[in-house]
């Protein structure tokens, strides 16, 4: 889940936000890198694999199969379904999760996150714990922003955004969003 290198890699400067350059802090290398190609549903995140698990084992007693868990940073582990790479399949996905009461969001793959010329990425909020982080990507989700993505800005920061928002419609976006009760800012 690496869209902080997307974010750097464009150019994007806002406050918090390491610097370009790698560098290697309590969880390795930085900025992190997610080699998956495909799109994931995203059903939460966690701080430990003990917590993934739990959840995946909700989730599979609702029929959900296939069900990885990606340690996206030393303290951050995914639960996911990958290869849900066409609008049909995402489409069908979010039905049947909605249909089943359970919050997704979808990721990107990495080559498909960085902002084109004229986008920018709305930022819907920092917060200072994974959960909170990961309860606020799914409260967006459910009205409308599916795909959004969770970033580890620091140590008790983590962001949560919403990616390719056309430059010229920001004032409509963040209208709408204020409408559903979020004030958001923007970068990139």
């Amino acid at each position: 889940m690496s869209v902080a290198a997307a974010i750097l890699a464009a150019g994007a400067l806002w406050a918090g936000v390491p610097s370009a350059a790698s560098r290697v802090d309590a969880c390795g290398q930085f900025p992190y890198r997610d080699s998956s190609a495909h799109w994931e549903a995203v059903f939460a995140h966690t701080t430990s694999v003990t917590q993934a698990i739990l959840v995946r084992r909700a989730l599979t007693a609702k029929g959900f199969k296939g069900i990885e868990l990606e340690k996206d940073y030393c303290d951050d582990v995914e639960i996911e379904l990958p290869g849900l790479d066409t609008p049909g399949q995402r489409s069908d996905f979010q039905h049947e999760a909605d249909v089943s009461g359970v919050p997704i969001s979808f990721e990107q793959p990495d080559n498909q996150k960085p902002n084109g010329a004229g986008e920018v990425s709305a930022v819907f909020g920092h917060r200072p714990t994974l959960a909170r982080a990961s309860q606020l990507q799914n409260d967006i989700a459910v009205k409308g922003w599916r795909v959004n993505d969770v970033i580890r800005n620091g140590i008790h920061d983590w962001v949560v955004l919403v990616q390719h928002v056309p430059s010229n419609v920001k004032e409509d976006f963040a209208a709408e969003a204020r409408n559903a009760g979020y004030r958001v800012t923007f970068v990139g």
